[in-house]
C-alpha cells in the first residue's frame, strides 16, 4: 500500500501517477490526510475506476457540482475520468483507503460478453459518476473506538466501523444516485486493503477475486441506473479548460476576462461555473494555484523568497505573505523550514 502527500496532475488536471503496473494495473492508497501538503486530496480525475472507503473521521467527496459526506464504514464508487476533490469535514484524525484499477483487469478483451454487458455499460454511462455504498444496518457507535484500525468483516460487523457518533454530517446535496445498501461489497473492499497490506504468498489472485465479487455487487446495484437521462452537466468541460488555462498561466498577470475567454464563455457565466463546480471563484482558485507552486519551490529550491513570490505571479512580495499565511497557515519561511527536504 501507498501514501503520498500530494495529487500530481497535468494541466487538464488529469493525476500523472501510474495506478498498479502494466500487468497488475491496481493500487491501494492509505490516506491519512494529515500528511497532505494541503490537507485534503486537491482537484483531479484519472481514467482508473475508483473505490474509496472512509476508515476514521467524516470526508467530503465533492463530485462536479456534487457533494457527498461519508462517515466511517461507508465507502464510494467514482467513475472514470470524473472531477473530484476529497476534504475532511472535522479536525479529528481522518484516515480512508482508495483502491484505483483498470477494469481490464476483471475482463481484458473489451470484445467479451463479460465486458460488453457488465463493464462498458457502467463505464461509459453518463448518467453514473459516482454512488454512495453504506453498510445495511445501523453501526454501534460504542463498538469500536476511533483510534482503533478496522477488523474484517464477516457479515455486518458493527466493530469494522469506528465512532461514528462522533462525526457530524450534513446531508449530501445530490438529486443524482443515492446512497446504496451492500454489506457484501463493503466486505470485498475490505479484504482488496487487508491482502494488500499483508501481502501473502496469492494476494494479487485473491485480490482479482475480490475486485470481481466487488463489480458483480456493484451492477446489481446500479444495472437500473445505466440507462437513465445522462446527468446535465454544463460547466466540467468549461471549468476545465479554464484550469487548463490558469495552470499553463498562472505566473503571468492573468484576468477574470482572460480566464473566460479561455473557455469561451462570458465572466458571469464563468464565475457561476466555478462556483457551481469548485466552490470558489476563478480568482481564488488563481490564488490558491499559485501558493501551491510556491509551496513546492520553496521546499526543492533555495531560491529567495521575493523570486518565488514574482516568479509564481505576486507582484507584491507583501501580498505574497499575507495570501500564504491564510492558505497555509503559516508564513513562507516557517513553510520552508518545516518541510525543507
Amino acid at each position: 500500500m501507498m501514501q503520498v502527500s500530494k495529487i500530481r496532475v497535468n494541466h487538464q488536471l488529469e493525476e500523472l501517477a501510474v495506478h498498479g503496473s502494466p500487468d497488475f494495473p491496481l493500487v491501494v492508497y492509505i490516506d491519512d490526510f494529515s500528511l497532505f501538503d494541503s490537507g485534503q486530496i486537491d482537484w483531479h480525475w484519472h481514467q482508473a475506476l475508483q473505490y474509496s472507503y472512509v476508515l476514521a473521521g467524516a470526508l467530503q467527496f465533492d463530485i462536479g457540482s456534487t457533494q457527498y459526506c461519508l462517515k466511517p464504514g461507508e465507502a464510494i464508487f467514482i467513475n472514470r475520468g470524473i472531477l473530484h476533490q476529497i476534504k475532511p469535514v472535522t479536525s479529528e484524525p481522518t484516515h480512508m483507503f482508495t483502491i484505483d484499477f483498470d477494469p481490464k483487469l476483471m475482463v481484458s478483451n473489451e470484445e467479451t460478453l463479460l465486458f460488453r454487458q457488465y463493464v462498458e455499460p457502467i463505464i461509459t454511462s453518463k448518467s453514473i459518476q459516482a454512488v454512495v455504498i453504506a453498510p445495511e444496518k445501523p453501526i454501534d457507535p460504542e463498538s469500536h473506538k476511533a483510534s482503533s484500525p478496522p477488523q474484517p468483516m464477516d457479515s455486518v460487523n458493527t466493530q469494522a466501523y469506528p465512532n461514528q457518533s462522533a462525526v457530524s454530517c450534513a446531508a449530501s446535496k445530490s438529486d443524482q444516485l443515492h446512497s446504496l445498501n451492500s454489506t457484501s461489497f463493503l466486505n470485498a473492499l475490505y479484504t482488496i486493503y487487508e491482502y494488500a497490506h499483508h501481502q501473502v504468498s496469492d494476494c494479487e489472485l485473491a485480490m482479482v477475486s475480490a475486485l470481481i465479487s466487488s463489480w458483480h455487487d456493484l451492477y446489481h446495484l446500479l444495472k437500473h441506473h445505466i440507462g437513465l437521462t445522462p446527468i446535465s452537466d454544463p460547466h466540467t468541460a468549461k471549468v476545465k479548460n479554464a484550469l487548463r488555462f490558469i495552470h499553463v498561466n498562472y505566473a503571468d498577470d492573468i484576468t477574470l476576462g482572460d480566464i473566460a475567454d479561455s473557455a469561451n464563455i462570458s465572466k458571469g457565466e464563468c464565475c457561476r461555473a466555478f462556483q457551481q463546480l469548485l466552490h470558489m471563484t476563478p480568482f481564488a482558485y488563481l490564488l490558491s494555484h499559485r501558493i501551491q507552486m510556491a509551496s513546492d519551490r520553496l521546499v526543492t529550491t533555495d531560491l529567495p523568497i521575493a523570486d518565488i513570490a514574482i516568479n509564481v505571479g505576486f507582484n507584491h512580495v507583501s501580498y505574497f505573505g499575507k495570501v500564504f499565511r491564510r492558505l497555509k497557515g503559516m508564513t513562507p519561511s516557517q513553510y520552508r523550514k518545516a518541510n525543507k527536504r
